[in-house]
C-alpha cells in the first residue's frame, strides 16, 4: 500500500502531461492514444510533449501539399 501511494504525486504531475500530449497528438495526426499511455511514465511526458510541439501540425502540412501540388500543376501547363 506504501509503494502505490509513493507513486501518488507522479501520477498527479503526469495528468497533465497526458492531456496535453492527447490533444497535440491529434491535432499533429499522430495516434492519441499511444500518447496518452506514454505520457503515464513519470519523465517521459515532459519528453513527448517536446517531441510532439517538433512537428507541424497536419493541417498546415495539407494545406502546404496543396499549394506545391497546385504550383507543380500550373508549371506542368506551361
Amino acid at each position: 500500500m506504501e509503494s502505490a501511494i509513493s507513486f501518488l504525486p507522479f501520477i498527479i504531475l503526469a495528468i497533465p502531461f497526458m492531456i496535453v500530449n492527447g490533444f497535440m497528438a491529434e491535432k499533429k495526426g499522430k495516434n492519441k492514444m499511444k500518447f496518452i499511455l506514454l505520457s503515464i511514465i513519470p519523465f517521459v511526458g515532459l519528453y513527448l510533449t517536446i517531441y510532439l510541439l517538433s512537428f507541424l501540425d497536419k493541417n498546415i502540412e495539407d494545406k502546404i501539399n496543396r499549394i506545391y501540388e497546385k504550383l507543380n500543376n500550373e508549371q506542368k501547363l506551361i
